[in-house]
């Protein structure tokens, strides 16, 4: 009886189950090398999602910063007359503490040695610039616009007009003095490639020239 329970209690193995065994030690050999392959095209995937996800978020910081250089500001607003008071209270009720620069673009002729030009005016006011800065071509900076009776010309016009720095230079029926030969302006980080010239001069000097008549477009 105590035989006949010791051989049920502890049966001999089968032979099935000897051949079982190397079968599924090669079954697993063949997933390892499966799961190793989808694990690592797992791990890869992965880090290019980061890095991908990381570069675009650089791109979007980076975009934004240009963005506001290019623009000079956070808000650019364009209008075809100037704003008025009741705009501003507008503005000033949208927008707490908030710094603004008013700028008059127009087209207007400017005198050359050989012949007059058309070119852009751009007439700033003492806020101007909000950010960054001007740069000329000696490699000096200024944070500041024209002051009155002073201009700012870029280099593309200069070696088209044939003006050096302290040249005279008449716009509408009044002098100005070229105080600087601009490389690069703060909101302008691509003007001096493109195909209108343009120049800086201080705003209340446009009246004084007499570019505000009946029919300007200022």
């Amino acid at each position: 009886c105590r035989q006949r329970i010791k051989n049920m209690a502890t049966p001999s193995p089968s032979p099935s189950s000897f051949l079982s065994m190397p079968l599924f030690l090669k079954l697993m050999r063949g997933q390892l090398k499966t799961m190793v392959f989808f694990v690592t095209l797992f791990a890869v995937g992965m880090s290019l999602f980061l890095s991908v996800d990381t570069i675009s978020i650089e791109f979007v910081d980076s975009l934004r910063k240009q963005s506001r250089e290019f623009l000079g500001g956070d808000l650019e607003i364009r209008l075809r007359k100037p704003v008025s008071e009741e705009q501003k209270k507008i503005l000033n009720n949208k927008l707490k503490n908030w710094n603004h620069s008013e700028e008059w673009r127009f087209f207007t002729m400017i005198s050359g040695p050989q012949r007059p030009l058309l070119v852009q005016a751009r007439a700033v006011d003492e806020s101007f610039p909000l950010l960054g800065g001007f740069s000329d071509t000696t490699g000096g900076e200024t944070y500041s616009g024209p002051a009155e009776n002073e201009v700012y010309v870029p280099q593309s016009l200069m070696k088209i007009l044939g003006y050096q720095v302290g040249d005279s230079v008449q716009v509408g029926i009044k002098k100005f003095i070229i105080r600087r030969e601009l490389q690069g302006a703060p909101d302008s980080r691509f003007a001096f490639a493109q195909f209108t010239q343009r120049f800086y001069m201080n705003r209340p000097d446009v009246a004084s020239a007499g570019l505000i008549s009946k029919g300007s477009r200022i």
